[in-house]
């Protein structure tokens, strides 16, 4: 941890850098969606990526973490107690450094996304807060996936105050 303006923030160590195994540093070319994918990271704005297959979607998601703001040290213990609750922290790991990346299968039920069951558990958007959630071919989610997904974005743009956009 490091105290910058005002603020703790987690650093990264080398062997937790080296696991972060994408760098967006690779990407080669696609100045464009570069570049709005730094504006949308920059903001904590979302994204739609589209384009033909093989243009880089996917690569360009996958890489996404690694020009995200540091964590701050709160943002570290919100998302650690959340993958503390949904069992996914390793035993013995401290704060998570790391934004996390999620990128759900276009099978996945919608508890599986949202959260909830008979024994309630956080999901895929649980998982990815403070992070990337990432929607990887659109057409093959299931309608009502979206419909929650929608209904969720709603629910947060109402309740955090509007940034401006120029």
């Amino acid at each position: 941890m490091e105290w910058y303006l005002g603020r703790w923030l987690t650093t990264y160590s080398s062997a937790t850098r080296s696991t972060m195994q994408s760098n967006f540093k690779d990407v080669r070319g696609q100045q464009t969606a570069k570049r709005a994918l730094e504006i949308a990271c920059a903001g904590g704005r979302n994204i739609l990526r589209i384009g033909p297959p093989g243009s880089g979607k996917t690569m360009l998601g996958k890489r996404m973490p690694t020009i995200l703001p540091p964590f701050i040290f709160e943002e570290a213990l919100e998302t650690t107690k959340i993958h503390s609750v949904a069992g996914v922290l390793d035993s013995g790991a401290g704060l998570v450094g790391v934004r996390p990346l999620r990128s759900p299968h276009h099978t996945i039920s919608d508890a599986g996304l949202i959260g909830g069951g008979m024994i309630p558990h956080p999901g895929e958007v649980s998982l990815a807060h403070n992070g990337v959630l990432s929607l990887d071919e659109p057409p093959e989610f299931r309608a009502t996936c979206w419909t929650l997904c929608v209904s969720l974005w709603k629910m947060v743009q109402s309740a955090s105050p509007a940034l401006p956009c120029h």
